[in-house]
């Protein structure tokens, strides 16, 4: 089956220049969310998640973003 993924909404926030080599890291929701993500789609073809990223360079972080993602059937 077709699905499709869309950013419902998002929030960035740049906390200093990133400069150089850079590391986009996605932080893993928790066990419970990631599951009830999965039934809910599996159930309705319909479901939302956030996500959060940061992005580090030169030891600390330069970006923050969070975006709300829903997965569609």
């Amino acid at each position: 089956r077709d699905s499709h993924i869309v950013i419902r909404r998002s929030r960035i926030q740049y906390l200093r220049p990133v400069r150089g080599e850079l590391r986009a890291v996605c932080r893993r929701p928790a066990a419970e969310v990631v599951a009830a993500f999965k039934a809910k789609f599996e159930r309705v073809g319909k479901a939302r998640i956030t996500l959060g990223v940061t992005v580090e360079a030169d030891g600390g972080t330069g970006v923050e973003f969070e975006g709300e993602y829903v997965a569609l059937r």
